[in-house]
């Protein structure tokens, strides 16, 4: 972000009772290296980041709750220094997977999959929007059930947050929520190869999207690993057209 570079990663600390952890936060904003370390409970099994301001990381992270196989959702900032994390998601019953985060003009989204171990129909997608205050929004259902795994979170616009997900069929269909004004999904679906369990997508222009996606042969005339990059266009009307 305007030449500044920053890495985010967890670690564990086998030396501390209970085998603690946290994140590490490596900045370079004038060519010059620096580390900002958070504590937590034990090794954050993923987090996410993305810049708010020059120098200020937004950063995504997902923490096991006491004694349980549960996760929580947590945001925290890093500059000079961590802000406490804040809860932001989560039930304290459930595991946490597929963090995202991605920034727009209107602020940054988060989102998450809440799921029950071993049953992928319990999977529900997750959002909340981060106001420059620092106040997330109550998190918010986007799409639940067996198809919502694996998903893409990208932007339209560079303003609104798109989910894509699996659809039925299975692997030949991809379901999309649009954040399109609002707080309000504007929902679809699309006849593009979906299969793998991570795809990547990937914003080219404002509203040109590249997904990446594989699909392992089956039969003896199918190749072991087939690759596609299907090229994805969402157009939002201006105003004044819609």
């Amino acid at each position: 972000s305007d030449g500044s570079l920053a890495l985010v990663f967890p670690f564990v600390d086998h030396r501390s009772p209970g085998s603690s952890g946290g994140l590490v936060a490596l900045h370079r904003p004038n060519g010059h290296w620096r580390s900002d370390t958070l504590r937590t409970y034990l090794r954050p099994p993923a987090a996410r980041a993305t810049y708010e301001a020059r120098d200020t990381l937004v950063v995504l992270f997902s923490q096991s709750v006491r004694g349980a196989k549960a996760e929580d959702v947590y945001l925290a900032r890093a500059a000079r220094g961590w802000s406490a994390p804040q809860r932001i998601g989560g039930n304290g019953v459930r595991p946490v997977s597929d963090l995202a985060l991605v920034t727009g003009v209107e602020g940054i989204v988060a989102s998450w999959s809440t799921w029950t171990w071993l049953d992928a129909a319990s999977n529900v997608i997750e959002w909340s929007r981060i106001a420059t205050t620092g106040a997330p929004s109550p998190a918010a259902v986007v799409d639940s059930g067996v198809v919502t795994y694996p998903f893409e979170l990208v932007t339209i616009a560079e303003r609104y947050p798109l989910w894509l997900h699996q659809g039925e069929p299975y692997g030949s269909t991809l379901t999309w929520a649009l954040a399109a004004g609002g707080d309000q999904l504007v929902r679809g679906r699309l006849t593009i190869p979906f299969h793998n369990s991570r795809p990547k997508a990937v914003n080219v222009s404002p509203d040109r999207t590249a997904v990446l996606t594989m699909k392992r042969g089956g039969q003896e005339a199918e190749p072991m690993i087939a690759s596609w990059m299907t090229d994805l266009r969402i157009r939002c009307p201006r105003a004044e057209r819609r």
